[in-house]
């Protein structure tokens, strides 16, 4: 059974990181790991991750990890040599999956689909008290045929904003993500 990394940056989100744990807790895909990196919070983000650890983590799911404040990408890079999972998804501690079935849908597809490399999602924004801001759609850049070349030019010359909502195959998460995107910090997609 394929399993999921959950790599969840933190930095001063102790109003939101219990509620994005629970968003993974509450999967019907139970065969996961969450691992946070706390990117040296000065709030007592720390103090809530360790209280759930020891409220909710029956069966070692949660690994908890600190550094110095060096930023979300480098708090990224810091999880990578933890990673067990065949299938990678960042998410941040203010953040949501979607529904209950959203590790379970993502697993699915790309099971049945081994030519897949990444699947992007749109975004859903809500405020504090779950009301439905905006949604943001992406762009099909799939270059099926050359009417794609402006979307595909629109995220070359623009910042490809969906990287993190995306779900990865490990190899791929680990040769072009981490390079293209966590190093470089631009389109993790770009292949050089």
């Amino acid at each position: 059974m394929s399993k999921v990394s959950i790599l969840m940056p933190t930095y001063n989100d102790s109003n939101f990181i219990r509620q994005s744990l629970e968003s993974i807790i509450a999967q019907t895909f139970k065969n996961y790991e969450i691992l946070i990196c706390n990117d040296g919070s000065t709030d007592d983000t720390e103090q809530i991750i360790k209280e759930y650890m020891k409220e909710k983590d029956k069966e070692g799911k949660i690994k908890y990890y600190y550094e110095d404040n060096a930023d979300q990408l480098n708090a990224i890079i810091k999880l990578i040599p933890h990673i067990t999972g065949e299938y990678i998804y960042i998410l941040h501690s203010d953040d949501l999956l979607y529904d209950e079935n959203t590790l379970e849908k993502m697993v699915l597809y790309m099971d049945n689909n081994k030519n897949v490399s990444s699947i992007i999602s749109d975004i859903v924004t809500i405020d504090e008290k779950n009301n439905l801001l905006k949604t943001n759609k992406i762009i099909n850049y799939k270059n099926k045929n050359s009417n794609d070349i402006i979307a595909l030019q629109l995220l070359w010359l623009g910042r490809n904003l969906f990287v993190d909502m995306a779900f990865h195959r490990k190899e791929v998460f680990v040769k072009n993500v981490y390079k293209n995107y966590l190093l470089w910090n631009g389109p993790f997609w770009l292949n050089l």
